[in-house]
Parts: structure tokens; C-alpha cells; sequence
């Protein structure tokens, strides 16, 4: 459920992510040179990680979700995991500004 980018714990320079939602990942950011994090939801199943210590890279607005809502919230929050209908709702809402294929076709 990413529309706007490719993956949550991958490195590398000058990738963006935003406005996506991450289920069940490991980290939900990597460090890496000129990355960028913001406004995303990420449902982590790991305790061991941390803010990215790389100054070049930007971290914010984020909602974090750990089995026991705490972990690093690098200037965004922490919660506990959501129910799988409120992480299906996070995944359709960040598709809303996108046509319904019903809508493409002529339907109703």
C-alpha cells in the first residue's frame, strides 16, 4: 500500500517517501544520504531500530505503530498496532486523490 514510492528499508541517495502506508515492515526507515521520510504510517514488527543519524536525511511528521506503542518516534508519534480494518482505511485514504477504476470505465 505505497502509491508514491517503492519500499520503506531500502538505502540509497535522493529517495523520497510520503503519504504511505508501510504494513508489517522491518525498519520503517533506513540512513542513507539526501533521504527523505514524512507523513507516512509505518507498521513495524522490529524493536531495534532507530532515527537515522545522517544530517542530510529528513524525518518527520511520521506515525510509527509497535506492538507496544513505544519506540522512536523521530519527530512524529508512536502507537500500538492498529486493527487490520484501521490499516486498511490508512491504505485507501492516501489512495483517495487517485480516480476509482469505476470511474475510469464509466461506471457508477
Amino acid at each position: 500500500m505505497h502509491p508514491n514510492s517503492s519500499s520503506s528499508d531500502f538505502g540509497g541517495q535522493w529517495d523520497h517517501h510520503f503519504r504511505n502506508v508501510y504494513a508489517y515492515v522491518g525498519n520503517c526507515f533506513g540512513d542513507g544520504h539526501n533521504l527523505a521520510f514524512y507523513d507516512n504510517h509505518c507498521v513495524t514488527m522490529s524493536d531495534g531500530f532507530g532515527c537515522p543519524s545522517d544530517p542530510t536525511m529528513t524525518v518527520r511528521n511520521n506515525t510509527v505503530y509497535t506492538h507496544d506503542g513505544k519506540g522512536p518516534s523521530c519527530k512524529g508519534t508512536s502507537k500500538t498496532y492498529p486493527s487490520d480494518a484501521d490499516l486498511v482505511a490508512m491504505g485507501m485514504a492516501v489512495l483517495q486523490p487517485f480516480p476509482m477504476p469505476s470511474t475510469i470505465v464509466g461506471g457508477v
